[in-house]
């Protein structure tokens, strides 16, 4: 995805940026974006925090705009790079304030995969994700947490989602300490040649020591299997995607939390004489590895105590996108589609709004409301 950045030189973008970006538009005191679109449907967003927020905090709301913007489009981004940083902004009473940012550069495409004038095949409406259980919460107590990616993006927006989940776990938890990305980012190119499926004690407590952290969270995005394009492009069958993420105590090599997510998209044989592009092939192994990803982090949420109920959430308050076998959610009754509107005769305004167990519940089904008892685990 890089060389469709690279086809730009400094000075095309340079103009781009002056002539073509939209005036930086108010989120309220959240900070404030800026968008730019480069060539159809290519755009640049930067969104400018407040000099208080962290750089995790500002990638939620990076992401929470992209989506936004998607929605007006009836489109689902691709991120092709994402780029955060603080910047000196001034010094005043003795104190550096630095501004933080995030800077990425994404392309809308349709969540339908075509294929020429013989129809649609829609991807996502396609794709399962294999079972993911409701995991234990973790009794060991965990203060600083760095998170390592030990995988490209290729192309999904997972970075995004997981910088998104980290929010929404502080939001949560504030006394749960997320180390910052730039103060990783010199271990992880070592990890990835390291990296073998597991990393060796020794390791861990070095890097804990590094970074000032006490346990360690690492993702990687499983790659497409690419012996498989040339068949599925020509014949159909599933492409996989998945994730794997593993919470780690950096003192006794300890695993806390390990979850591995896969899902398959299942792409039909094509029409004679047609076949499927190669580009759409990696864009539904993409799908299935983001799709994989809304589980695997909602694990992770529900193992850290801040998500209870063990729901798979879309972006949209209250409406959920599936529910963790053996969770909560799942013994009330709780089903894919069903909007959340009140939780103990209170209106449901956020995912970060405290839900306590046992709990009575009313929700939205097909535009009827039910209420629903959970209970406890």
């Amino acid at each position: 995805m890089n060389c469709l950045l690279k086809t730009f030189s400094l000075v095309t973008l340079t103009t781009l940026l002056l002539t073509c970006a939209t005036p930086y538009q108010p989120m309220s005191h959240k900070g404030r974006f800026e968008e730019t679109e480069i060539e159809k449907d290519m755009f640049q967003v930067v969104f400018i925090g407040k000099t208080y927020a962290n750089l995790t905090t500002v990638a939620g709301y990076w992401d929470q705009r992209i989506q936004e913007i998607c929605q007006l489009r009836e489109k689902v981004p691709q991120v092709l790079d994402v780029q955060a940083k603080k910047t000196l902004t001034r010094f005043q009473g003795g104190n550096l304030h630095y501004q933080p940012s995030q800077l990425g550069h994404i392309r809308y495409i349709s969540a339908i995969v075509r294929q020429g004038i013989e129809g649609d095949f829609n991807a996502q409406a396609n794709t399962e994700v294999f079972p993911v259980f409701m995991p234990s919460p973790i009794s060991s107590p965990i203060h600083r947490v760095a998170v390592l990616s030990l995988s490209e993006s290729f192309g999904t927006d997972i970075p995004a989602r997981l910088d998104y989940t980290v929010a929404f776990i502080r939001a949560k938890r504030p006394d749960l300490v997320f180390v910052e990305r730039e103060s990783s980012d010199t271990v992880v190119e070592e990890l990835k040649l390291q990296y073998g499926g597991r990393v060796n004690d020794a390791t861990r407590q070095r890097i804990g020591r590094m970074v000032g952290a006490d346990s360690l969270l690492f993702y990687r995005i499983l790659p497409i299997d690419t012996t498989r394009t040339g068949v599925i492009q020509s014949s159909g069958g599933t492409v996989s995607g998945g994730l794997e993420v593993d919470l780690i105590r950096v003192s006794t090599g300890t695993s806390l939390f390990r979850q591995t997510v896969t899902a398959k998209t299942l792409f039909p044989r094509p029409s004679p004489g047609k076949s499927w592009s190669e580009a759409e092939v990696i864009r539904a192994h993409g799908i299935a590895s983001e799709e994989a990803a809304a589980y695997g982090f909602s694990a992770l949420g529900a193992s850290l105590g801040v998500n209870p109920l063990g729901i798979i959430p879309f972006s949209e308050t209250g409406l959920v996108r599936d529910v963790l076998p053996s969770s909560p959610a799942e013994t009330a009754g709780l089903q894919k589609r069903d909007k959340i509107v009140s939780v103990n005769n209170r209106q449901f305004r956020s995912w970060t709004d405290r839900i306590d167990l046992p709990a009575t519940m009313t929700v939205l089904r097909e535009g009827k409301e039910l209420d629903l008892t959970v209970s406890s685990r």
